[in-house]
């Protein structure tokens, strides 16, 4: 605890304070949802929700900018540059697009984009702890606010918008985090809190989180697992996991029931029992209507930024499909080999243990998610996993520099 203590100090004690506290805002962003909620019940700062959760995260941001000028190159800033004049370079070339572009002109610009420098600055040495705690604040005011409205809300779907994906991938991250503690190091606690996790995600009623965990845990304890004992700890963990498996059907069954009793989704259990969970909810047909779309398109660079949404589909849950539907076959394919190329250097460039289990935690945040969900065009951890490839291959470019 001691430690902890002194740990803390050093963080916000120190003339980076305004950083740190910046950037562990961004990492508990999901924080600011329940804030306002605490906000709209004090008075006098009710009236001014918005402006006070916004200074939350300005303030702050605006206090270290001196020293974030200082941690960044013209490299960054020319690549930073560039996304936004592809972004304004869309209106130009899609002009049909207009509409979807002006809609998430903030989010994709003010808050997805941005976030490559914060990839940039991480240290995972030094924020991991402090990331651990918030994560699992993250994870246990989640689970008490779904259960408490879940018990309270007449019609849970109103509260919850049916599956709650967008809850579910809010909580990812600290959900991921808590399971590396846990694999890393032997901490019932951790455990506790991961297990905690892994049930709220199984209550929000969507694959695609609970998909990205399974990969983190299963790569993470294939490669990463190898400490004093880890062999005895993996048979046991095979073991537990051997006969979990084996009353499989009627645990899912018991969690249905728990989980009908207190109003949350069972959408995913209902899908094991009835053997339909590796039923693709209609993506297939998404995919196959976006790919006629872009075939018999006359454009060369593909539909555009948000294109897909002039058809009806939000996105086209595919990863690759989403980047040649954005800048076409040709170039959406040269950027995804340059973007696969960056994961393989920064991955074989990293340096420790810690580095590398970051990398992995990121690349499941971006490329394993957007592969089942969403867009890279609004997803903040995908520009944060560039900006981390890039920090990683800037730094030991430097320190060969350095050696030479």
């Amino acid at each position: 605890m001691k430690s902890f203590i002194t740990y803390l100090k050093s963080l916000f004690t120190h003339k980076d304070v305004f950083l740190n506290i910046f950037v562990c805002i961004i990492w508990g962003n999901m924080l600011l949802g329940y804030t306002r909620g605490i906000i709209n019940h004090l008075p006098l700062l009710n009236d001014y929700t918005d402006e006070v959760v916004v200074a939350i995260v300005v303030v702050p941001l605006i206090l270290s900018l001196p020293l974030l000028m200082n941690k960044f190159t013209v490299l960054d800033y020319t690549f930073f540059l560039f996304l936004l004049v592809i972004y304004l370079t869309n209106y130009a070339i899609h002009p049909e697009n207009t509409e979807y572009l002006n809609k998430n002109f903030f989010n994709c610009l003010c808050i997805a984009t941005p976030m490559y420098f914060w990839g940039r600055i991480i240290d995972i040495d030094k924020y991991y702890s402090i990331f651990t705690l918030i994560s699992i604040m993250c994870i246990a005011i989640s689970a008490f606010y779904f259960a408490h409205y879940a018990q309270t809300a007449k019609n849970m779907a109103e509260v919850a918008n049916d599956d709650n994906m967008y809850a579910a991938y809010q909580v990812l991250p600290h959900v991921i985090l808590l399971l590396w503690n846990s694999l890393k190091k032997f901490n019932i606690f951790y455990i506790v809190f991961t297990i905690i996790g892994i049930m709220f995600l199984l209550s929000c009623g969507t694959r695609g989180p609970l998909a990205c965990v399974a990969f983190f845990g299963i790569v993470y304890f294939i490669f990463f697992m190898n400490f004093r004992f880890a062999i005895l700890i993996k048979g046991l963990l095979l073991s537990i996991g051997g006969i979990l498996f084996l009353f499989l059907h009627e645990i899912v069954s018991h969690l249905a029931f728990l989980f009908t009793g207190l109003n949350l989704s069972t959408r995913i259990l209902d899908k094991f029992i009835t053997g339909e969970l590796g039923n693709d909810s209609g993506r297939g047909s998404i995919k196959n209507a976006l790919y006629y779309i872009l075939d018999n398109s006359d454009s060369s660079m593909g539909l555009g930024y948000f294109g897909s949404q002039r058809f009806g589909y939000v996105y086209p849950h595919d990863l690759i499909l989403d980047f040649q539907l954005s800048y076409g076959y040709i170039l959406g394919n040269v950027i995804l080999f340059c973007i696969v190329c960056l994961c393989i250097f920064a991955f074989h460039q990293s340096k420790t243990k810690q580095e590398k289990c970051m990398f992995l935690m990121m690349l499941t945040l971006t490329i394993i998610k957007l592969l089942l969900s969403g867009t890279f065009l609004t997803e903040m951890f995908f520009y944060a996993f560039l900006g981390y490839c890039c920090k990683i291959l800037l730094e030991n470019r430097e320190i060969r520099i350095e050696y030479e």
